[in-house]
């Protein structure tokens, strides 16, 4: 597990990985902030 701090928010991950998996855990993690801030960005859109 590991904790990022960014700004006032506090990331907590942690996660798995089968051993001959093709993606990073840094491909993962791309994936899911992308996933993050387009969710966020439709939120604030008017």
């Amino acid at each position: 597990m590991t904790e990022i701090r960014m700004g006032n928010t506090v990331l907590v991950v942690s996660g798995f990985f089968k051993q001959g998996a093709k993606e990073t855990a840094a491909d993962k993690m791309a994936k899911v902030l992308e996933a993050e801030a387009a969710t966020q960005k439709s939120s604030y859109t008017v």
